[in-house]
């Protein structure tokens, strides 16, 4: 298996999250995409700035990775009242960790890295191209991920094998989730994509998780919809099946219910969906076909 992950564990101190609102032409619910060309270093160089004790190359490097000036100097607040600022300091991630795999028509491994800032979960990742002897970030994402419970970075950005086998190696597909919510209201968008001809194509999106608590009337309690992608055979040809199940927590549902691995045993009620993957058109296409059978997995 091709990838390689390297995860870096740095110290957590405050900021204030603002995340980028650009959106792709599709919308992704909570997904922010910035698709603009950035020149990059290499990326293990980039790693390393990104927990730099220099302020300037840190600085350089949470932009290069797609931060906001508002995510980069994040305020200082007097020791005597939490309502008054003194100054701002740069941001230092909690978690850098860099991703490498193979999600193009080519051989090359593509890098993906990805940050966590310390207050409220924002999450921030990129990926980039070996392009003219010299690498380019040619997508950015970002997610206040702020409902998140666990390693919130792994699920935010990772590769996922595709349906896709070559004669030696196997490809990848690049998945983004980005969650929000208000409240009593979770939800919980997924994208998949690969890159063609230098650009990142997206493959499917779909609403992996809500989570609807109604803490009033007579029916109390949280409606739950859970989703997600397997790749496989259709029909013999390559493709995947996207899984649905729903159910409901009760209302004297304890915290640790929450935990997305504890939830999945109050589901029950379970559908699929069959997609073919389309080759020419780099993308899953839904078919009529039910598969069976249908599992929780």
């Amino acid at each position: 298996m091709r990838v390689l992950v390297l995860i870096l564990m740095l110290y957590p101190l405050l900021a204030v999250p603002q995340i980028a609102t650009q959106k792709p032409e599709k919308d992704l619910g909570q997904l922010s995409i910035d698709y603009t060309n950035v020149d990059w270093p290499s990326p293990e160089e980039l790693v390393r700035d990104l927990q730099s004790t220099d302020d300037g190359l840190r600085i350089k490097a949470l932009h290069l990775l797609g931060a906001t000036d508002q995510l980069i100097h994040v305020p200082v607040w007097s020791q005597a009242s939490q309502t008054h600022i003194t100054g701002t300091k740069v941001v230092v991630p909690d978690q850098v960790a860099l991703h490498m795999a193979r999600i193009s028509d080519g051989e090359t491994l593509v890098p993906l890295i990805a940050a966590e800032l310390p207050e409220g979960q924002t999450m921030l990742g990129a990926i980039a191209i070996r392009k003219n002897n010299h690498w380019e970030r040619i997508a950015a994402f970002s997610c206040w991920c702020r409902y998140e419970t666990g390693d919130a970075l792994t699920s935010f950005v990772q590769f996922v094998p595709s349906p896709l086998f070559s004669d030696s190696d196997q490809n990848y597909e690049l998945v983004v989730r980005a969650s929000g919510g208000g409240t009593g209201i979770y939800t919980q968008d997924e994208a998949h994509f690969r890159i063609r001809a230098n650009k990142l194509h997206l493959l499917i999106h779909f609403v992996a998780r809500e989570r609807n608590c109604n803490s009033t009337g007579p029916s109390r309690g949280c409606e739950l919809n859970r989703r997600w992608l397997v790749t496989t055979t259709v029909d013999g040809k390559p493709g995947a099946i996207l899984v649905h199940a729903s159910g409901r927590l009760p209302e004297t549902a304890s915290e640790i219910d929450f935990r997305r691995d504890v939830e999945s045993r109050f589901l029950s009620d379970v559908s699929c969906t069959a997609y073919l993957w389309n080759e020419e058109e780099l993308r899953y296409e839904e078919v009529a076909e039910k598969p069976h059978p249908c599992a929780l997995r």
